[in-house]
């Protein structure tokens, strides 16, 4: 099962997405684009450098240098770019389209016995619902069924308290200019409502207040969770646990 996870930088995703699979670490796996794209830009540096020291023969780039260039500015990548990263992180974490039995009366069972991938940060923006076949008019790339979501979930956060996080959590490879905060949320105002409107359309789509605290949003999320229908989620939406701190 798949369950995608949108909302602006500063919104929370991050913090309650690793709370949710690190408390039920066999119901949940978390898999964030946006880190897994600074850790390939952190390896593909070391790469380099390593190559550099021992004058070793060039090997193939973990990164085109147009890809690496963008990473670093907080650019959003072009699908021809982003997408075999994307599909090759998600082989790496093992998700795979499981084998269902067909038939109604075993669609309980099946959602029972899935791990949930939590994917985070993806899709961005509308033609990257289209490429995945979410939209009726359009046609799957192929091999990209696998991105197909079952359940979105939209982190819904005000700009002000989505910037004061943003500025104020200082992670490991994260550039906190308040420049680059501006335009990322600037670009997902503009391109989240039509992807927003693409899953309400198909009546996907959770929205989730992640305003306030880590404590208070989570116990949302696991409602949220416990609401959706699926059997498997239905084991931890009676949970209200969390933490207490600001929600990043």
């Amino acid at each position: 099962m798949l369950i995608s996870v949108i909302g602006a930088p500063g919104s929370g995703k991050g913090t309650l997405l690793t709370l949710l699979s690190t408390e039920f670490p066999s119901i949940f796996s978390h898999f964030s684009l946006g880190d897994h794209l600074r850790q390939l830009l952190l390896q593909s540096t070391h790469q380099q450098q390593h190559q550099q020291q021992q004058q070793q023969q060039q090997q193939k780039p973990l990164l085109k240098p147009h890809v690496r260039e963008q990473i670093q500015r907080s650019e959003l990548l072009s699908l021809k770019d982003l997408l075999p990263i994307l599909k090759e992180g998600l082989q790496e974490k093992e998700f795979s389209l499981r084998e269902k039995v067909e038939g109604k009366d075993n669609e309980k069972e099946n959602q029972r016995k899935e791990k949930i991938l939590l994917l985070d940060g993806f899709p961005r923006d509308i033609s990257q619902i289209k490429l995945t076949g979410m939209s009726d008019d359009d046609e799957k790339a192929e091999g990209l069924e696998i991105l197909q979501p079952d359940l979105v979930l939209f982190f819904d956060c005000p700009g002000e308290i989505a910037r004061k996080r943003y500025l104020s959590r200082g992670l490991p490879g994260r550039d906190v200019d308040v420049r680059i905060f501006e335009r990322r949320f600037e670009e997902f105002e503009r391109l989240n409502g039509d992807v927003v409107e693409g899953f309400e359309k198909r009546g996907i789509l959770i929205r989730i207040d992640t305003s306030q605290d880590t404590e208070t949003s989570y116990r949302r999320l696991l409602r949220a969770l416990r609401d959706s229908g699926y059997a498997i989620c239905e084991e931890v939406g009676s949970l209200e646990k969390g933490g207490g701190k600001e929600t990043e």
